[in-house]
């Protein structure tokens, strides 16, 4: 892991300052930022030549205090011992005699957290060290001019509170995706979860042997039932004979036997094939019993893995809280757990019903015409009528008709093609009523209509060979008819689905239950874990959403690497990092940190000792008219700010919950993805306790940077992976870029509050063009304000935009005079030997 600044305290105990170098140097860090004291500094030269044995990592070095008497510093007796290692260019020193100014508030320790904490931010430190390589000695004393832009408490825990709301989310019931459709599953998921056959398997023959033979059995029979019923139904078939010979019954008979044969063997197949203890002949078995699993890499369990984290990660990118993603992963799990084959046993007679084949065994009756003796009767009879026009003849040739309306049918009944040659198979006729009564009534009638009307003999005749020709077409119709409900009783042409189901049953189960079982068997593990390390992160972050969880004060020791929590794990770049590692290449810096310009920007009035000492409310308001942080409205002394710090506060801008919870996204997905080996590893032992620590110590830490600084991104979410550029104070905090705008604007004539008091003065140098400056702001100040009108656009080249967006001010540092700094060894001392011992 690279982290872009490491800082450590030096000021503890010798066993723990040692301690703190040792874990430095295996940190992979970018910088270092250390914090010492006036007095243990030169006892601390092994433990500094330690830290920077191999590697020339720049170096910051804050030195805390001041000689005990005053008289010495006057005296020449007291010298500020740098220890070698702290040698510009690589490394620098920034002592801090009195961080409260001499006004002794707030508490020391309090005072110097915003200065360490404005160190951090990376582009501060490298222009910081890059001044003081160009300061004598490479030690000064800094004097600032700060604005702090920061939360109210209760703005703090009312973000904190929604921010977490959004993260942890409601979860729906598992149930409302297990039957309904997973959105955006990745291609190698949705063989897994779904029925649908991969597009590289589609012509792959997965069953060979009896299944097989069955199979094209049962194609046969079909195919044989299908063409004796197609002869049967032609019109002409009762003439020639032919629909007795086909024997039709017989052939759905041995469709039907075929559709149990099939059904029996894929049943034993699905039994005989279930996965059992021993895994290594699995193949060869299923080869036995007739299944052709594919020799291809399409079931392996190597997409599951990958896909699921991207399935899981674009879900929680998308906005999706972690309740609501874990239980889409539960139902995903759910869906890709594989059954046993023999569970599928009764899907065969969900595609293949029994009623279904035992219907085509069945007897069923030959429909020679309609179920209504009316309708039969008004067939034979129309035909009847037209015969009996005839004047005279009609009485003759009327009921003559209408006895062959009943002939036809007789003869049709003898060549019926629901009885067998042997009679075996014989389902009768029905349908038949009505028509020898409706024919000689219809002739009579028609004979008593033709006397009375007295058709003349060729219009009689063409009704009478109208008649004739009805009583063909009817005998024709009656035997289609017939045939076609005959067919549709026995439900043969329903049997080429079922033939179709079984096949099917058969090629789900050598795919899901077989072939990607283990691929499907690990899918539902890992999901089934992730959607629980997703509950407990869940959970963690309930818990962490206490009241006032958010509002603390920061916390006032321990104050060294805050991010330690993510230690071994990948962290990504830098929080505000520029990309660049030649941190002190070229003069960029500009006029800055020198550059050419120190003259034109050196303090005018560096003889104005006196005034820095005396209150800022005593001095009225300074120059441009902006208030004084102590002409502020009272506030408790632990919340008052050192006099060289000005603090704005705000209640929260629109855009702050949406960012803090985009943050608390980020890391649960950077946790997730620190667990995801494991996880993916082994599946069936979480480590929810790790998870829970790790979440807890995310939470800690994304808690801190809202007590900090929100506008800043995580450390986890490196620079290049932001899609769009992180919102200004004002989105932010809900507090504008005046302020900042119009410190950086008179940076030139801000002298700045030196960190000392007035008895360190004479440590100071007083040649005015030896000081250097150092004026930040954030770089959303600048990117909100382009266009603007005014003198804004003077400003930037000689300005350090930094990626935070909590300090603007300036940094001037005061070189100290000719032999005030020295080294332990010119001077002739020996080196403390507490830290050698320690470190031995």
């Amino acid at each position: 892991m690279t982290v872009p600044i490491h800082r450590l305290d030096l000021r503890e105990e010798p066993a723990r300052a040692a301690a703190a170098v040792g874990e430095a140097r295996r940190r992979e860090a970018e910088r270092f930022l250390v914090l010492d004291t006036f007095d243990a500094l030169p006892g601390h030269q092994l433990l500094y030549e330690r830290l920077l044995a191999h590697d020339a990592v720049p170096t910051l070095c804050v030195a805390v205090g001041a000689p005990a008497d005053p008289e010495d510093i006057a005296a020449g007796r007291a010298v500020l011992r740098r220890p070698l290692p702290l040698r510009p260019p690589n490394a620098g020193v920034v002592w801090v005699p009195d961080a409260t100014c001499g006004g002794g508030r707030p508490e020391a320790e309090e005072a110097l957290r915003p200065l360490v904490e404005l160190l951090t931010e990376p582009a501060v430190f490298d222009a910081v060290l890059l001044a003081l390589s160009r300061v004598t000695e490479g030690v000064a004393v800094p004097a600032l001019d700060v604005l702090e832009q920061c939360l109210t408490p209760a703005a703090r825990g009312r973000v904190w509170r929604e921010s977490i709301e959004r993260l942890v989310g409601h979860e729906p019931p598992v149930a409302a995706f297990v039957g309904a459709g997973l959105d955006d599953v990745p291609a190698p998921l949705v063989p897994l979860v779904d029925e649908e056959m991969p597009r590289g398997l589609a012509g792959h023959e997965w069953l060979r042997g009896r299944p097989r033979e069955r199979q094209d059995a049962c194609a046969t029979a079909l195919d044989a039932a299908r063409e004796a019923f197609d002869v049967a139904r032609h019109p002409l078939a009762p003439l020639t004979g032919a629909g007795r010979r086909v024997e039709l019954p017989v052939r759905v008979e041995e469709l039907a036997d075929a559709l149990d044969a099939y059904r029996e063997t894929a049943a034993e197949t699905l039994r005989e094939g279930d996965l059992r203890d021993d895994r290594s002949d699995q193949r060869g078995r299923l080869y036995r019993l007739g299944v052709n699993l594919p020799e291809t890499a399409e079931g392996s369990r190597e997409p599951v893995g990958p896909a699921l984290r991207s399935y899981t990660e674009s879900r929680l990118r998308g906005g999706v809280s972690l309740r609501s993603t874990a239980a889409r992963l539960a139902a995903l799990a759910q869906r890709a757990h594989p059954v046993s084959s023999a569970a599928r046993v009764p899907r065969l007679d969900e595609v293949c019903p029994a009623e279904g084949r035992a219907r085509l065994r069945a007897p069923h009756p030959f429909p020679l015409g309609s179920p209504s003796p009316r309708v039969n009767a008004a067939e034979s009879g129309g035909v009847a009528l037209l015969a009996g026009l005839w004047p005279v003849a009609g009485w003759v040739w009327g009921p003559a008709v209408g006895l062959a309306c009943v002939g036809v049918t007789a003869f049709l009944t003898r060549q019926r093609p629901n009885r067998d040659l042997d009679g075996r198979l014989d389902g009768g006729v029905v349908g038949t009523e009505g028509r020898l009564a409706g024919g000689l009534a219809g002739g009579l009638l028609g004979a008593l209509i033709g006397q009375l009307l007295g058709l003349p003999v060729w219009l009689a005749g063409v009704t009478l060979a109208l008649a004739v020709l009805g009583v063909l077409f009817l005998g024709q119709r009656w035997w289609v008819a017939g045939v076609d409900g005959w067919w549709e009783a026995t439900g043969a042409e329903e049997s080429r689905g079922w033939h179709v189901g079984i096949g099917g049953v058969l090629v789900t189960a050598a795919a899901r239950d077989w072939f990607f079982r283990d691929a499907r068997e690990h899918c539902s593990a890992v999901a089934a874990t992730v959607a629980g390390t997703l509950h407990v992160m869940a959970d963690a972050a309930e818990r962490h959403a206490t009241p006032g969880r958010a509002e603390r004060p920061p916390p006032t020791s321990d104050w060294a690497e805050p991010d330690d929590w993510g230690a071994g794990d990948d962290w990504g770049a830098g929080n505000g990092r520029d990309g660049s590692d030649d941190w002190g290449a070229g003069d960029d810096w500009g006029a800055g940190s020198g550059g050419g310009r120190d003259e034109e920007w050196a303090s005018a009035d560096w003889s104005g000792w006196d005034d820095w000492d005396e209150p800022r409310a005593a001095r009225g308001p300074t120059a441009g008219g902006r208030p004084d942080a102590e002409a502020a409205p009272e506030v408790d002394a632990e919340s008052v700010p050192p006099p060289w710090l000005r603090r704005e506060t705000g209640e929260g801008g629109e855009r702050l919950v949406e960012t803090v919870a985009g943050d608390l996204t980020a890391g649960a997905l950077h946790v997730l993805d620190g667990l995801w080996g494991t996880i993916e590893a082994a599946p069936d032992n979480p480590a929810t306790g790790t998870v829970t620590d790790r979440m807890t110590r995310l939470l800690d830490e994304e808690a801190r940077r809202l007590d900090e600084d929100p506008a800043a991104p995580p450390p986890f979410v490196p620079e290049g992976e932001q899609l769009e550029p992180r919102p200004g104070p004002a989105a932010l905090f809900g507090l504008g870029g005046e302020s900042a705008r119009a410190l950086v604007a008179r940076r030139a004539e801000t002298p700045g509050q030196p960190l000392c008091g007035r008895a360190q003065r004479n440590a100071l140098t007083r040649d005015p063009s030896a000081a250097r400056r150092v004026c930040f702001a954030p770089d959303s100040v600048r990117d909100g304000d382009r266009g603007s009108s005014g003198d804004w656009d003077t400003a930037g080249e000689d300005v350090v935009w930094t990626g935070g967006g909590r300090f603007s001010g300036v940094a001037r540092l005061l070189p100290l005079r000719r032999g005030f700094v020295g080294t332990p060894r010119t001077d002739g001392e020996d080196v403390d030997r507490d830290g050698e011992e320690v470190g031995q």
